[in-house]
């Protein structure tokens, strides 16, 4: 789920960056990160307290203060603009350094994972801490641009955190990511498309169609002593891929389309060190 949260910090904009309500169309949305926190009448910290939100709760964005509050969080001290917030179909101020564009993470990984204005902090095994930023987030001529983290899953079989990082804004609208850190030793992988995970955890394999350049693409990676390498990587010009499945620890069925219009599926085998091939129609 899409959700979005902004932080302006131009100086030459009036003292609220839009208009009261003018968000709303864009469903922004944030996620409180602290317990109790006050809702207030003005963006301030001396408006009146008209009552309090509790941890983890979904709010829509909208809109912004220009000016920035320095309060303290989670023991750190947060320099962070004002938001006005829906929420029970009522409205009022939230400090927005008590708020993170991240949804919560599992309950079940809680202690790992960390939900902060900031981004993700994941604790890895060896005692690093290892940060996801969102861009807390400007305003373009034309539109908003952000990019933010949302935790998905854990690889238990290979002990990587998957995370998918969003990118929206009129001048940064890209695809996303897929973003892979080994909850050991932090080591992150890149990956553009959705990943499949062979029946061994050895290997992965991302099956996506990249539209600027009209083409679907496969990549493999082999998975050793907690490294994720690229073993193959091969486009093909006006193929789309929808779908792949391991159905041996070595082989990858995957499904493709030509076109948009194309109702069926079509599949295609490949297998780790061969080349794959996709005749043509």
């Amino acid at each position: 789920m899409k959700h979005l949260i902004i932080l302006i910090i131009l100086f030459s904009i009036p003292a609220v960056i839009k208009p009261d309500d003018e968000l709303k169309d864009y469903y922004i949305y944030g996620y409180t990160i602290v317990s109790d926190l006050r809702l207030r009448s003005e963006p301030n910290l001396k408006s009146s307290v008209i009552g309090v939100i509790s941890k983890s709760e979904k709010v829509q964005i909208l809109s912004i203060s220009k000016t920035k509050t320095t309060a303290k969080i989670k023991d750190k001290d947060i320099s962070a603009p004002w938001y006005k917030i829906s929420y029970n179909g009522k409205t009022a101020w939230v400090f927005g350094g008590a708020v993170s564009l991240s949804s919560p993470p599992d309950k079940e990984y809680e202690n790992i994972i960390s939900n902060t204005y900031e981004g993700y902090t994941i604790a890895t095994g060896d005692g690093k801490k290892i940060l996801l930023p969102n861009t807390n987030f400007d305003l373009s001529k034309n539109d908003f641009d952000c990019t933010f983290h949302e935790f998905q899953k854990f690889h238990k079989g290979i002990n990587f955190f998957q995370f998918v990082k969003y990118f929206y804004g009129g001048s940064n609208d890209s695809y996303p990511e897929i973003i892979l850190v080994n909850a050991d030793n932090g080591n992150k992988l890149k990956i553009p498309g959705e990943i499949y995970v062979s029946p061994r955890n050895n290997y992965i394999a991302s099956a996506y169609y990249y539209e600027p350049g009209g083409s679907g693409i496969l990549e493999i990676y082999k998975f050793e002593k907690g490294v994720l390498n690229k073993i193959y990587s091969k486009h093909f010009f006006r193929i789309i891929f929808r779908s792949a499945e391991w159905i041996s620890p070595n082989k990858l069925r995957i499904g493709f389309i030509r076109d948009w219009n194309q109702q069926e599926k079509e599949y295609v085998m490949y297998e780790i060190g061969k080349e794959l091939a996709i005749p043509d129609k």
